[in-house]
């Protein structure tokens, strides 16, 4: 992958592919060399053999030996070779982005950005840089307690559902959707929640990218403390999830033509008004 050094795209290609590494048939393996002149290529090193075993690699050699074009690279998912962020997002849902608990398929949520989707994944699989997971990799940590609440032990679950910051913000979810909340004790137990029999198919669609957004903001909450030393209101917390899901569902979806005065009273109102037009 030394050829996809530099700024732009593929830096951040290949920063995520670090990220995506440790995935059953490991990121890299998604690109192989087409060799041209051979120059590019490391023999030994470099993935360039072609699929129909040693006669491929023949012709792969014949070619180089009589072609002028240059070494490039070619990304497996796509007919074309052509890396696209589509073919990666369903790669990357169809391998990894999975619920832990009886290992229910947990597709993307196309109403919300792929960060989101992304983070939420990592959460999922524990990989959120939280002060327990720090201390098991050896970093030396001035406090292991939760830096919100700074009464328990900093986990996933402690710092996104059980620290009293975010079950103060579950607490006005689960209220502004007029849904009981239940006990939650993971992650996975707040994001499983389909919402009850009250929702329907299609509000909720709505309330899991409301549950994906609370759970970006939480982590973003805990950060703003920790990095700057800032304590977020929980109430202006609260508004912005609203705000900023009512935004991202907005942009990504006409389904529903969404209206703000419908969306802060009971957002599932809005399916319901929009099967009525």
């Amino acid at each position: 992958m030394s050829c996809l050094k530099g700024g732009g795209v593929w830096s951040d290609v290949v920063r995520a592919g670090k990220e995506l590494e440790n995935m059953e048939e490991g990121f890299s393996g998604q690109f192989i060399r087409v060799i041209g002149d051979g120059l590019g290529t490391s023999f030994w090193k470099d993935t360039w053999a072609r699929e129909g075993g040693v006669v491929g690699e023949l012709k792969e050699l014949e070619e180089m030996m009589r072609g002028s074009r240059k070494d490039t690279w070619k990304w497996k998912l796509d007919p074309k070779g052509e890396f696209s962020v589509k073919s990666l997002s369903q790669w990357i849902e169809q391998r990894c982005v999975r619920r832990e608990a009886g290992s229910t398929k947990t597709e993307w949520n196309t109403l919300v950005p792929r960060k989101v989707n992304v983070f939420i994944w990592r959460a999922l699989n524990g990989r959120i840089p939280v002060r327990n997971e720090l201390v098991k990799k050896g970093i030396d940590m001035d406090s292991i307690l939760c830096p919100c609440c700074e009464n328990v032990l900093e986990s996933v679950d402690n710092c996104l559902v059980l620290c009293e910051k975010a079950m103060y913000i579950w607490e006005r979810i689960f209220a502004w959707w007029g849904i009981v909340l239940v006990d939650a004790f993971s992650i996975q137990d707040i994001l499983q929640h389909s919402g009850g029999r009250l929702l329907g198919k299609e509000a909720e669609v709505l309330w899991h990218a409301v549950l994906l957004v609370a759970v970006y903001f939480i982590w973003k909450s805990r950060n703003m403390k920790v990095f700057k030393g800032k304590t977020e209101n929980g109430a202006k917390l609260f508004k912005d999830i609203q705000l900023k899901a009512f935004e991202w569902i907005s942009r990504r979806s006409k389904r529903w033509n969404l209206r703000w005065e419908n969306w802060i009273e009971r957002p599932y109102n809005c399916v319901r008004i929009a099967a009525d037009v």
